[in-house]
């Protein structure tokens, strides 16, 4: 996902179980934005879909949790690029995350 007000480019890292934001004018450059360590240590990790909302500074992303025995579920997560420590959980969904993204407009009201 890609802020277009700071062309930084926010990108999932599965292997560290993390988000990464790197801009692609200091190439070579990356840093964490969010550890996603929240998880059960012994889980299979899984994200998947990013989106940014360049107006608001948000950060949203996709990842499976444990929390349902029946079957496999995902939440969706938001935190702010000034604040990556204050995650808010957005919602739950029944599968695996796939993909994400966000259609946004001048007026942020709704």
């Amino acid at each position: 996902a890609v802020d277009p007000a700071s062309g930084n480019v926010f990108a999932i890292d599965d292997e560290q179980n993390r988000i990464v934001v790197m801009n692609p004018e200091k190439p070579n450059q990356s840093f964490t934005f969010k550890s996603l360590a929240d998880r059960s240590p012994n889980s299979q990790f899984v994200a998947g879909g990013i989106a940014v909302h360049p107006g608001l500074s948000l950060v949203y992303w996709a990842q499976r949790t444990d929390a349902n025995s029946q079957g496999m579920e995902s939440v969706i997560k938001v935190a702010s690029m000034a604040d990556p420590e204050q995650v808010s959980e957005i919602a739950r969904i029944s599968g695996a995350p796939i993909s994400m993204s966000l259609a946004v407009t001048d007026d942020v009201t709704g």
